[in-house]
């Protein structure tokens, strides 16, 4: 087998185009061939991009409900509250 000529970036662009997880597995041993290195690299850009943006992005947080640790029970938290503002101090 040869070493592969593309580069991680062409590989990492081919393989999110493939959700399934077998052909992208299969995509990314041919795409790679014996070089680790980059297959791992390649792999860690895939993570990355499955990745939400930020915190907010993910279904599972609930950003309007905080958990008190002393009852257990949901309260409700003012988003608004936290937001920053013009003059507002950040920090020490």
């Amino acid at each position: 087998m040869s070493q592969p000529t593309k580069s991680a970036k062409e590989i990492f662009l081919s393989a999110v185009d493939k959700s399934d997880p077998g052909q992208r597995e299969a995509y990314l041993r041919e795409a790679c061939g014996t070089d680790i290195q980059r297959r791992r690299h390649v792999e860690a850009l895939l993570r990355a991009h499955g990745e939400p943006d930020s915190l907010l992005d993910q279904e599972r947080i609930n950003a309007g409900v905080v958990v008190t640790a002393e009852s257990g029970a949901d309260a409700t938290l003012d988003l608004a509250s936290l937001a920053e503002r013009p003059g507002a101090t950040i920090g020490r």
